[in-house]
């Protein structure tokens, strides 16, 4: 064999050796461009113009409203993960007879927010992140002005927002009511039952599912007379027990009750003092609870569509006639279902 062809024998050997060594150059190069390009992709954002604002400027106790915060973005890049926001609503400081007051399922005095991002840009805040949370207020809310607290956070820049809304008096009314008198005092051998079943209802209305099934308004599980409003003062068998969590739907024994929107059934169980009850979690800390019924056609963990049967009308529970009790749960505090089937929904 000849010089010459030993060392084009070799030549490929050469050239692969060539590459190899391009490439592990371009391996090590390789983190500095991915951190470069990386850094250029996350999203920067104007803090200085971030603005909040709530749905209304009037709210009554028991109501709903929302915040929407717009924050301005300097530069498009990854959205996920790299903007944060806190928020929680604080009432004014209650005096007289309103710190006497109790109430049987607990109202804290700053309430938590769970924001989400709105699913399509605002029109009107093109290059901007708009994030909604409900604003629950609870049944006995101070009247008066109250704020709501932000904060913002992106990798190491924070910012402090504020919002103010005026709580007004409900426009409630009161009524009379003769039950089982076993439901309105319990005998001690319920008391367990009872402290149990508030104990596991209290971890529903806790659990967090960072999910929005929802899509703009909810839809009435039932179309049918109010006989009950939310909101009433409620007197069992000449006792005051507490104001009506929901909203009463007339409702013959075997009339089908549907969802009021797409969620996944957070419980399904027969309950002391609301019968044959369903709650379906819509995400996000929005949740329906269906009350009352005869039958129920769901179990806990199934996912439902919208208008999805949950079961059939009854009289089971605390009642004194068949109808669907439908209440609506935001962030643990029970407020007016009704707002939530307004077009204004987010």
């Amino acid at each position: 064999m000849t010089v010459k062809r030993r060392f084009g024998r070799f030549s490929g050997v050469r050239q692969g050796c060539l590459a190899l060594g391009l490439a592990l150059a371009a391996c090590q190069s390789a983190p500095n461009s991915g951190n470069n390009q990386k850094a250029e992709s996350v999203a920067e954002f104007d803090f200085h113009q971030a603005m909040a604002q709530v749905s209304g400027a009037e709210l009554p106790n028991g109501g709903l409203g929302w915040v929407t915060v717009t924050v301005p973005v300097k530069s498009q890049g990854r959205l996920a993960g790299d903007l944060e926001i806190e928020g929680k609503f604080v009432e004014n400081s209650p005096t007289g007879a309103q710190k006497n007051q109790s109430e049987e399922d607990g109202k804290p005095e700053q309430v938590k927010l769970v924001f989400f991002e709105a699913n399509r840009v605002d029109e009107k805040s093109s290059g901007a992140r708009v994030f909604h949370a409900f604003l629950p207020i609870p049944y006995l809310c101070p009247i008066g002005p109250a704020r709501v607290l932000m904060t913002l956070k992106n990798h190491q820049e924070v910012k402090e927002l504020e919002a103010s809304v005026q709580v007004v008096r409900g426009k409630y009314s009161s009524e009379k009511l003769r039950v089982d008198p076993r439901r309105v005092h319990p005998p001690k051998q319920d008391l367990v039952r009872i402290a149990g079943e508030v104990k596991e209802i209290g971890a529903v209305y806790r659990t967090l599912q960072k999910k929005k099934f929802w899509q703009g308004p909810l839809e009435l599980p039932i179309r049918s007379e109010v006989t009950s409003a939310f909101g009433t003062r409620r007197v069992y068998n000449g006792s005051l027990q507490n104001f009506h969590t929901g909203l009463d739907l007339r409702a013959p024994v075997g009339t089908p009750i549907h969802a009021a929107a797409p969620g996944r059934v957070a419980l399904a169980k027969d309950l002391f003092f609301t019968g044959n009850t369903v709650i379906v979690d819509h995400g996000y800390g929005l949740m329906t609870l269906y009350a009352h019924m005869n039958e129920i056609k769901v179990k806990k963990g199934d996912l439902v569509d919208p208008q999805q049967l949950l079961g059939l009308s009854g009289k089971t529970g605390r009642v004194n006639g068949p109808h669907l009790h439908w209440m609506a749960i935001v962030n643990g505090i029970k407020v007016n279902p009704v707002s939530l089937t307004q077009n204004q929904v987010p």
